[in-house]
């Protein structure tokens, strides 16, 4: 048995034609050259948040939260929590997420040494 050559196409398998007989492509896309070979295009991967990038955007938050408390102080930034929780949904979820924690009270204490 004699394995066909690459450089011509096999006479079993019709193959697809437009007007210029030039050979259909096999998806939208893809392109077919003069030399019969099948040009398709990859798509770029969906851009993904790995670990590292998730931790680091939940320890900015924390850092912004506690700076936020030792440059308004305390008092002030307590009296703003209590006027968002009046508010509408969305305010009471800001609320909510920016009530002081241990840890950014941690760190205002932290901060509040740096700041005037």
């Amino acid at each position: 048995m004699v394995k066909p050559s690459n450089s011509q196409p096999r006479a079993d398998k019709k193959r697809r034609t437009d007007e210029d007989g030039r050979p259909q492509s096999l998806h939208a896309s893809s392109q077919a050259r003069v030399d019969d070979l099948i040009i398709v295009p990859t798509r770029a991967a969906a851009p993904t948040i790995s670990l590292s990038g998730f931790l680091l955007l939940v320890a900015s938050f924390f850092v912004f939260k506690g700076g936020t408390i030792a440059w308004i102080g305390a008092a002030d930034y307590a009296a703003s929590i209590s006027f968002l929780k009046s508010g509408t949904v969305f305010e009471q979820a800001a609320a909510f997420v920016m009530t002081p924690d241990f840890l950014s009270q941690f760190l205002a204490n932290q901060f509040r040494v740096v700041l005037p």
